[in-house]
């Protein structure tokens, strides 16, 4: 429980520095680009001694991919870190694209809604599992994406003055591309050997890192010292996460780990949001919460 209990503090410590940076005014392409950077480093430290890269595993890719896909077998250990590669390329650009959205819902829709749709973004792999792998969805993950729709509907549909929600398509955003951030996760999980995780994951970060600073680049804007401190900082729980949940795993039920992270991450942020930040949402919004909570749970059982 305790890799879990840590998996749980860097999430809502990410949430919360993006909170803090955003009331900087920070340069959001920066923070992006050396949070990236950051997780890229860490990343390579869990696979230092390990070969990066190999011009055969590619060869060894092109000779079983067909095979592999239509029979739904595992790639073996020689193309299985070519797959990491190239899943990795599209993996990153995702990666990218939802710390940057994350930070500009923080500074639009404010952290706990932020959290609360992001985390509620497990249905997204949920929907695409049984569309993709023909995984037949249990009774509880059914009522659980209901849930989450009306509660989405509740979020988008209902116009409220003063609301602290000014762009709810940044809202879908955090919760469709980390949904589909994990959901590509799992297609790596299905087809390539755990043996290379660790080189997937590093590749990631190295392809989000390489667009984040293309787009900084082209945007040209000032940074300040604190996008550099910022982004650096958040690189750290960003990257322990998957990190702390695969060890969590390895001790706790997995129908335990993923409801308690999520539920654990929404409730501690909604809690530092009201009594730090002094958020303050409508009754109609904490209800919208409390269902995705209760959607969150019953997607993960």
């Amino acid at each position: 429980m305790a890799f879990l209990l840590i998996a749980i503090l860097c999430t809502t410590s990410l949430n919360v520095i993006f909170k803090i940076s955003e009331g900087k005014n920070s340069n959001r392409y920066a923070v992006s680009s050396f949070n990236c950077l950051s997780a890229m480093v860490i990343s390579y430290i869990f696979v230092f001694g390990q070969k990066l890269f190999d011009a055969s595993w590619f060869s060894a890719l092109l000779g079983e991919f067909s095979h592999s896909i239509s029979s739904g077998v595992k790639l073996s250990t020689s193309a299985s870190p070519a797959f990491a590669i190239l899943l990795a390329i599209i993996a990153g650009t995702i990666s990218y694209i939802c710390i940057y959205i994350l930070q500009l819902s923080t500074a639009r829709n404010g952290s706990a809604m932020t959290i609360t749709f992001n985390k509620v973004g497990v249905m997204i792999p949920a929907i695409l599992s049984v569309v993709f792998f023909g995984e037949v969805p249990s009774s509880m993950q059914i009522i659980g994406v209901i849930i989450a729709m009306l509660s989405i509907v509740m979020v988008y549909f209902k116009k409220e003055e003063a609301s602290i929600i000014t762009l709810k398509l940044a809202l879908f955003g955090t919760l469709f591309f980390g949904g589909f951030s994990d959901f590509l996760s799992k297609i790596y999980e299905y087809y390539g050997t755990e043996q290379f995780q660790g080189l997937f994951i590093f590749y990631l970060y190295l392809f989000s890192a390489v667009l984040a600073f293309i787009a900084m680049m082209k945007k040209n804007r000032k940074i300040k010292r604190s996008d550099v401190i910022f982004g650096l900082i958040t690189g750290v729980p960003a990257q322990f996460i998957s990190q702390f949940l695969l060890k969590a795993l390895t001790t706790v039920p997995a129908f335990i780990v993923f409801p308690l992270f999520s539920v654990g991450a929404i409730l501690l942020v909604n809690l530092i949001n009201l009594l730090v930040f002094k958020e303050k949402l409508s009754k109609q919004q904490f209800a919208a919460i409390g269902m995705m909570i209760v959607a969150t749970v019953f997607l993960n059982i």
